[in-house]
């Protein structure tokens, strides 16, 4: 997991900042079939036994996995616009001319993996 003190290093020289929050990031990772029934819950009386089929907030690795699963998500763009923290994504852009293209750029990678943000917690064009 990456440290907030280099994120935030990261973050420095840049004009322009967009920061999205992901929206039920954990539940947007589907739990491998094979481990499915190692998530199972007992509900007291007779309600029944549950099993998670998307990765719920709590798990001990949920953090790290949301993690890995961003930075495969955004593989080629490290290093250049975005910022990774879990669920949060800061798209930075040392040119303020060049924030819509690598805003673009990044819905489009969110859309092609059913990435979903919350808009509720969104920020756009935050001059820095």
């Amino acid at each position: 997991m990456p440290m907030a003190d280099m994120l935030v290093d990261g973050a420095a020289h840049n004009q322009m900042l967009s920061f999205t929050d992901g929206n039920a990031g954990y539940n947007q990772i589907m739990v491998a079939e094979e481990d499915i029934h190692k998530t199972a819950f007992m509900c007291p009386g007779h309600i029944g036994a549950f099993e998670y089929t998307v990765i719920p907030f709590g798990f001990r690795n949920a953090g790290a996995t949301y993690q890995r699963a961003m930075n495969s998500v955004f593989h080629e763009m490290i290093g250049h616009s975005p910022e990774l923290y879990v669920d949060d994504v800061v798209i930075k852009s040392p040119e303020k001319g060049d924030h819509v293209s690598n805003l673009k750029r990044a819905f489009l990678i969110m859309r092609q993996h059913k990435s979903k943000m919350n808009p509720n917690e969104c920020v756009f064009g935050v001059q820095a």
